[in-house]
């Protein structure tokens, strides 16, 4: 029982795997062999596809983790930073633009997240961490941080809520 590659002119690469045995005389000299030979080329070259494809995806995870953990540093910095400025004596409008910078850095910190957790799942150590959150204050904050980008490419960007829509809701 074996398996083996076999390369000719003709064919190339082929992939065979081979089952047989010897038959022998009562004095042990070999009287005939039987073999059944089945061409596994199509069953070893899926195989072999998977397994880079499987390395690729792992490859991929471990760089988008590297890169979320790399880009967390100086994003904790612009929190903090803009967080001090919090504390100055400074005009409303000024206030705003600090806040939608906070906005900002947070929504690329749950970017982030999500990245990690998308190489989490692809490694089956994905965890939900659900906890309550206003979903109205959550897609208000977001229609105002899209609204500059929108209205740069003439979208109109609008939020509608249905009268139905609970307050708080279980988000992850």
């Amino acid at each position: 029982d074996m398996t083996y590659r076999v390369e000719t002119e003709k064919d190339g690469i082929k992939w065979q795997h081979s089952v047989g045995q010897m038959e022998r005389g009562t004095n042990g000299k070999v009287l005939a062999a039987t073999a059944f030979v089945k061409d596994i080329t199509d069953e070893v070259q899926k195989q072999s596809a998977l397994l880079m494809a499987e390395e690729a995806s792992k490859a991929k995870s471990e760089f988008l983790a590297r890169m979320s953990h790399e880009i967390r540093t100086p994003l904790n910095a612009i929190i903090g930073m803009s967080d001090s400025l919090k504390d100055e004596n400074l005009s409303e409008d000024i206030m705003e633009v600090i806040e939608d910078i906070e906005q900002a850095a947070e929504g690329l910190h749950q970017l982030l997240s999500r990245t990690l957790d998308h190489a989490k799942l692809i490694s089956d150590k994905m965890q939900i961490d659900l906890h309550r959150d206003n979903v109205k204050d959550v897609i208000s904050t977001s229609t105002r941080l899209w609204n500059p980008q929108c209205s740069s490419s003439n979208i109109t960007l609008r939020t509608h809520f249905d009268s139905n829509l609970p307050e708080q809701l279980l988000l992850d």
